[in-house]
């Protein structure tokens, strides 16, 4: 070994060099044994023959790595003698004396030299000194000389030394030559001569034979400089061919010599095939002669394919006999127009109407017609003429089912097995009971599942019990080891924790997430704390917002009660005192105590004003004496201090309070001496009373004379007469009661001076008062006297208003629901009393007051409209004032102006839900008698009449439990087609109106109508159900639509009216085969239903007059049912939407007839200088009305001002994305805005793209809102510092923002635009799997346009978004731009108007840009976009022309 090596290592060893050997030593002077070295090893020297070590070890330079300080790597190769310095490196390092630097990676394996670092020689690819030029992308083999760059040989296609010029275009696959540049050989259309293209090949021509002849060029194709063809095929002429000779639709365009087509192309008829078949006609075309369709498109029939097949059938129809080729879900026949029996399971039946997936539950038969008619059966089975059960209802078996099952079964085969035992029980019968706190057992000694906070624990062989889990543990696996807590308890280390007091859920003690009910989770220094909810509530999300109040109690904090007297609008909403008084039977500031036995009280000190019927006293708690008869509405009457009977005494009986018995013989007395005394007594007792009563009456009157007299006008000086008993000379006296001053509401005021507005202080009984069948006086110190119709329960109110005069004379006999009467009187100084006489009907106009004229008000021409609602904004509270009172007199009608005498009946009271809101007697519905039911005529519903139809309309109480069935009877008997139905069932935590309609496929029998939900279609605003009815099974099933607006709050207004007018467009133009009148209801059908019906007569007054007259329609309306517009906020809302409704009603298209449209929407208007289009906009432009400031409170707050990069494009409140409050104290706050789709209440978020600090924000709202879908509309913009960073860089890259975390899986590029795919976690929700995330970059729009480059780039993108959504079942798309409007308000609207035509076939272009406009302003903000939007349209259609042609 040790002469392999050449040196001896012991001697090296011991004396620090080595003696040379074999081929290393040469020999001195020829001396063999004296053997000198002349070459050393790596880390030696040469010095006197011999080789020396360097001092400094040259060959083991230490480099010491991070992993070890030790390790030694050897790199230099030999050193000098006398300085020991390194003069060679290993190979692949550099640098004279140290050798620390690596050699470049583009040298080869050669290296470099050690002490320059230039490569020896370099990698394919790179060529010079350094190896840091590149060779040619020309070279064959990336290969190049070293030193010049040169290449041995270039790839096809390239020429030149270095092969980096590109070989001529027109040379084919071979190349040119790499000299010369010369084509080997040319391409298809180029002839080479010396290697040059000189001739084209035939069908090509220009310098580089690089252009296609023209297509009608004949076989020899055209001139190589010219491109004129050298002939042109038939039915084509010019120098290019380019002129048609066939002068119609031709075949192939074939015709003959004299231009007439030999045949039609698809579509066309008539001897020069000039003619369009019929749309429909479908891919047959039609007959060139006779136009006849050849075959119809589907659901089409007819010669020329112009009728629709019925509406059921599926498939299409015969095109000559129109029979369908099959039915839909739920009907038969020939014609699909019978349904299948409601008892066939899932509707399904054959064309004869034979069921096919068998019969409902106790239904049986072909058809499922028959009954099963035995008791507790569920199933049953037809055989010949018998019915067997073959599943019985649990707990019952046999054949009949008429045996019960054991008493611990849930069901059983026989009395003598069970197949399913209750909770607890086991056994054959489950007779026998489970061990404690076990469930489910096979033997009382083997427990198989215990009961919530118990765990299965084994006993022995086969035996099991339940052993108690810790404490707040709901499912454990032992005593000490759990997997799930109960509520108000949270998990950590197999343990549960009791959470803070009152809470439900929480990650720790401290951070409550859901609190019980009435308590709701406050952020405090402390941590999430639950803090109770207001008083009244039963829950809230804050103390300033409850979701549900305590029964009676309303209001964003449930601070007001439902007992003021005109809802939330009569009370104080920040102390909850009602200002307009209390309802009947309740008192105190808040309308919350009830009175005792009092029907009213006074709301200060709950003292009884007047007593329910058949009550007296001051407390209401005496009885009226047995011997008062009844009055007309069946009660008993006597006066509420004397108790004097107020109708005459049932035969038997006599005296003011008719408690004296008359004995048999007809002598007046008491039946034996003890009565009669009692008589006696109470007579005395009476006397004194009524001597008690006047001296209280002279007191009164003597202290209003001293008043009088003194000059004193003050209303609190006139005393308040209450009940006295007249008689008007006939046999049958008349009677008087206290009115309810507090409800008492202004009703006129007078022109002449001397009387001011009359309000509930103004309004004074006026000495003895005379009431006939519920009319009352009332008179003032100018004796100008007020006359009201009322009845003691106030069921009656106010038929006329504002009937104020002096009064003269009036007849007694006057019938109810005339205009009051009046009565004779006199004036002393001191009282007003009655002039006892006989009084002749007499009736006087009262002098100097103004009456409500309706001819005062005038009709405003539509082309004025705009401006006048303009004008009347401007004002001060201009639409309160006209709505209420101001120059329309005392404003529209208040109160009830008609009679109303069928609802004050005793059995109709209840069918009446609010106070004062009755029908009409001349306008209520009248129901068809029930048998046996004398008042099952009423409903509160009345007829109300349209523009240009009586009774087209009926405004309708919505529905509750006990008016429910008359309801369907009233549908059935007017047969309305359509239900217009204007509330929710429950608002504010109340219920406004019961479901009336069934669920899907459980029909539901009405009293005697039974119905069926047939479909259910919802949309951004409303709901569209198409309903089934029969009234009997003989009866031909009727089929009607009910459309249900769900975004109209109770005495509100809708948040647009874009809305309201889409949903009114779309009930007008649903045809339907019932005749009678729409039915509108909301909950008390007035307020909501009132503006309904309001709106469609105006509207259509307006189309058909030009001119409309809002105070005079809806104070006719209010003359056929009470308070229809009931507030000023919907009065006003009814103004702003008809100045829509009439300047862009005109706007809406259906898709066949778009091209024509737009086509004369770019023309000028005639006597203007501006295009359709732009006055479109204009009047967009004027109809988008600026948000207030106090839209955008929560925008503006100090902490969220930094959060939106445009101080004036901002989060209005209403439609804002709301998140979470965190623990981090971020709060609820994103300049982001929901925008609804046609179908979809939040179809986007319209956002800001993100700021550096909004980052989390942005994706905590992905987050919380389900988002899937991300859509980029702005540029990238990497200087721009607002520009928040948002995506992962990288292929695969992942970041954290926040508590969220990302990772990209994919990036691809498609149609204009990046989609960049990414997972979704949350370390806050570990349990829940990561969710997938799409980012669509759109890249078609240029910083500098104001318009993407092409509608095409944009339906790409819509197309590329809307197949991603259609997976992930279509959450909310996030869009955004830098601020939130411009970019992206675009694109959404343009989805939102595709989404829509392709639904129903219709462009409802100006529509939608005001709708989503309301909600962001600076949405499509120019003309030029809002031309962009149609041109999106006009696009889409003649991509997809089935919509376009759809009829």
């Amino acid at each position: 070994m040790w002469n392999k090596i050449g040196f001896i290592l012991a001697v090296s060893l011991l004396v620090g060099y080595i003696l040379c050997e074999g081929r290393h030593c040469y020999y001195l002077l020829g001396e063999v044994n004296a053997r000198l070295c002349f070459d050393c090893p790596a880390g030696f020297y040469r010095y006197n023959g011999q080789c020396h070590r360097c001092h400094n070890d040259c060959s083991t330079f230490l480099k010491y790595r991070e992993s070890s300080d030790s390790e030694k790597d050897s790199r230099s190769k030999f050193c000098d003698s006398p300085s020991d310095e390194c003069y060679g490196c290993q190979k692949g390092y550099y640098r004279q004396s140290t050798c620390d630097l690596q050699c470049d990676d583009r040298c080869d394996s050669n290296g470099c030299e050690y002490y320059s670092g230039n490569c020896f020689r370099c990698n394919d690819g790179y060529w010079g000194d350094t190896c840091s030029s590149i060779c040619s992308v020309g070279c064959s083999g990336s290969r190049c000389d070293q030193v010049t760059g040169d290449c041995d040989v270039c790839k096809r296609g390239w020429t030149g030394d270095k092969c980096g010029v590109e070989c001529l275009s027109n040379c084919d696959d071979q190349g040119c030559d790499k000299t010369s540049g010369i084509c080997v050989a040319c391409e298809l259309g180029c002839a080479q001569t010396l290697g040059e293209c000189v001739n084209c090949v035939v069908g090509w021509y220009g310098n580089y034979c690089t252009n296609y002849c023209p297509s009608a060029c004949d076989d020899r194709g055209c001139y190589k400089t010219s491109g004129y063809c050298y002939g042109c095929k038939t039915g084509w002429t010019g120098p290019r061919c380019d002129t048609r000779l066939c002068t119609g639709h031709c075949l192939d365009d074939t015709c003959d010599d004299s231009g007439r087509c030999i045949n039609c192309s698809h579509g066309y008829w008539g001897l020069q095939c000039s003619e369009k078949c019929d749309t429909h006609c479908g891919d047959g075309g039609c007959d060139r002669k006779t136009a006849v369709c050849t075959g119809c498109d589907t659901g089409r029939h007819g010669i020329r394919c112009q009728d629709v097949c019925v509406q059921n059938c599926v498939g299409g129809c015969g095109q000559y006999d129109a029979v369908c080729n099959d039915c839909g879900d739920g009907f038969f026949g020939d014609f699909c127009n019978l349904a299948c029996n409601f008892n066939c399971n899932f509707k399904s039946c054959s064309r004869n109407g034979t069921c096919t997936d068998g019969c409902a539950d106790r239904w049986t038969g072909q058809m499922c017609d028959s009954p099963c008619g035995i008791e507790h059966c569920s199933r049953c089975r037809e055989s010949g003429e018998t019915v067997g059960c073959v599943q019985c209802d649990s707990p019952y078996t046999g054949s009949d089912c008429s045996r019960q099952c054991p008493e611990n079964c849930e069901s059983c085969t026989s009395l003598s097995e069970c197949t399913e035992c209750k909770t607890g029980f086991h056994g054959v019968t489950c007779d026998e009971i489970c061990s404690d706190h076990c469930i489910e057992c096979t033997s009382g000694t083997d427990c198989g599942r215990c009961e919530d906070g118990w765990y299965t624990t084994a006993l022995g062989y086969n035996k099991h019990g339940c052993g108690p889990c810790s404490e707040g543990c709901m499912n454990c696996t032992s005593g000490t080891a759990c997997r799930e807590c109960y509520s108000g308890w949270f998990y950590l280390n197999y343990k549960c924790f009791e959470c803070s007091s009152h809470c439900l859920m929480c990650s720790d003690a401290a951070l409550c997430q859901r609190c019980e009910l009435g308590w709701y989770v406050d952020i405090t220094p402390s941590g999430r704390q639950c803090a109770t909810c207001p008083i009244h509530c039963t829950d809230c999300d804050s103390m300033d917002d409850c979701t549900t109040c305590q029964d009676g109690w309303t209001g964003p904090r449930c601070q007001c009660s439902e007992n003021c007297d005109g809802g939330l609008q009569g009370c104080d909403q920040n102390t909850g005192r009602c200002t307009t008084g209390c309802v009947e039977n309740y008192y105190g500031d808040s309308c919350d105590v009830q009175c005792d036995a009092c029907l009213t009280c006074s709301q200060s000190t709950g003292v009884c004003t007047s007593c329910r019927h058949g009550y007296f006293g001051l407390l209401c708690n005496e009885t009226c004496s047995s011997g008062c008869s009844e009055s007309p509405d069946g009660e008993v009457h006597c006066d509420i201090k004397t108790g004097r009977c107020l109708t005459p005494c049932v035969t038997g009986y006599s005296g003011d309070t008719c408690s004296v018995l008359a004995d048999m013989e007809g002598n007046n007395g008491s039946v034996d001496d003890g009565v009669g005394v009692g008589v006696g007594v109470g007579v005395a007792v009476g006397v004194l009373v009524l001597i008690a009563a006047v001296v209280l009456l002279f007191l009164v009157l003597r202290r209003r004379r001293r008043r009088s007299s003194s000059g004193s006008n003050k209303k609190s000086d006139l005393p308040l007469v209450t009940s006295t008993h007249v008689t008007d000379g006939t046999a049958n006296p008349t009677f008087a009661e206290e009115e309810d001053v507090e409800a008492f509401q202004p009703l006129a005021r007078v022109t002449g001076g001397d009387m001011t507005s009359v309000s509930e202080t103004d309004v004074l009984a006026a000495g003895p008062v005379m009431l006939r069948d519920g009319m009352r006086t009332y008179q003032r110190e100018n004796s100008k006297i007020l006359a009201r119709w009322t009845d003691y329960l106030g069921y009656w109110r106010d038929p006329y208003p504002g009937r104020l005069g002096k009064i003269t004379r009036a007849s007694l006999e006057a019938p109810l629901g005339q205009p009051p009467s009046v009565i004779q009187i006199e004036e002393q100084p001191s009282s007003v009393v009655l002039v006892e006489e006989q009084l002749t009907p007499v009736v006087t106009s009262p002098p100097n007051v103004e009456y409500c004229n309706i001819s005062q008000s005038k009709p405003i021409d539509v082309d004025k409209l705009m401006d006048h609602v303009l004008k009347m904004k401007a004002g001060k509270n201009a639409f309160a004032k006209e709505h209420e009172d101001s120059q329309y007199c005392i404003g529209l009608p208040k109160e009830l102006v008609e009679s109303y005498e069928e609802a004050g009946k005793v059995g109709n009271r209840g069918k009446c839900r609010y106070r004062s809101i009755y029908p009409y007697d001349h306008s209520r519905v009248v129901l068809d008698l029930e048998e046996s039911k004398p008042d099952s005529d009423f409903i509160n519903a009345c007829y109300v009449d349209g523009y240009d139809r009586d009774k087209a309309y009926v405004a309708a109480q919505g529905p509750v439990d006990h008016t429910l069935k008359d309801f369907w009877r009233m549908v059935w008997q007017l047969d309305s087609g359509i239900i217009v139905m204007l509330t929710n069932l429950t608002e504010c935590g109340q219920m406004k109106c019961v479901q009336y309609w069934p669920n899907p496929g459980a029909p539901h029998t009405y009293g005697s109508v039974a119905s069926r939900l047939i479909e259910e279609e919802e949309f951004a605003d409303f709901t569209v159900r198409t309903l089934g009815i029969r009234k009997k099974v003989s009866n031909p099933e009727r089929i009607i639509k009910q459309f249900h607006f769900t975004t109209w709050p109770d005495k509100g207004v809708p948040k647009t009216v874009t809305a309201l007018i889409d949903f009114r467009n779309k009930v007008c133009s649903t045809r339907v085969s019932g005749q009678g009148p729409y039915i509108v209801h909301c909950s008390a059908g007035i307020g909501r239903t009132g503006t309904f019906i309001g709106l469609d007569y105006l509207i259509s007054q307006g189309q058909g007059e030009k001119r409309v007259d809002v105070f005079n329609v809806i104070c006719k309306m209010r003359h056929q049912r009470t308070h229809l517009v009931q507030t000023h906020e919907q009065y006003e809302f009814l103004y702003d939407a008809l100045v829509e409704a009439l300047h862009a009603s005109n706007s809406m298209v259906p898709s066949s007839d778009f091209h024509k449209y737009y086509l004369a929407l770019k023309e000028t208007v005639p006597g203007s200088d501006i295009t359709g289009l732009q006055q479109q906009f204009q009047t967009i432009q004027r109809l988008s009305n600026s948000n207030s400031k106090s839209d955008y409170e929560t925008a503006n707050q100090p902490d969220n001002k930094q959060k939106n990069r445009y101080s004036n494009i901002l989060a209005a409140d209403s439609y804002r994305v709301i998140l979470s409050n965190d623990a981090e104290g971020n709060n609820s706050y994103i300049n982001a805005v929901f925008l609804p789709g046609y179908k979809q209440k939040r179809g986007y978020i319209l956002t800001e793209a993100p700021q550096p600090n909004t980052v989390t924000d942005f994706w905590k709202m992905i987050y919380e809102e389900s988002c899937s879908s991300i859509v980029m509309m702005n540029n990238k913009n990497k200087k721009d510092k607002s520009m928040g960073e948002y995506m992962p860089s990288g292929e695969k890259g992942k970041a954290t923002y926040g508590p969220f975390a990302l990772e990209v899986k994919e990036k691809a590029e498609m149609h204009n635009c990046t989609v960049t795919t990414v997972n979704l976690s949350c370390k806050n929700k570990k349990k829940q799997a990561p969710r997938t995330i799409k980012r669509f970059e759109f890249k078609s729009w240029p910083q500098n346009l104001a318009v993407p480059e092409s509608p095409a780039s944009v339906l790409h993108l819509m197309d590329a978004v809307l197949a991603w959504q259609r997976q992930i079942k279509n959450p909310p798309i996030v869009v955004h731009c830098m601020n939130g409007a411009e970019r992206s308000g675009l694109f959404c609207a343009i989805c939102h108007v595709i989404d829509r035509l392709k639904i129903q076939q219709e462009v409802h272009l100006m529509e939608t840009v005001m709708l989503l406009k309301a909600i962001r302003q600076q949405l499509v903000h120019s003309e030029e976009q809002y031309v962009f939007c149609h041109e999106a349209v006009r696009g889409f259609l003649e991509e997809f022309n089935t919509y376009s042609n759809f009829s």
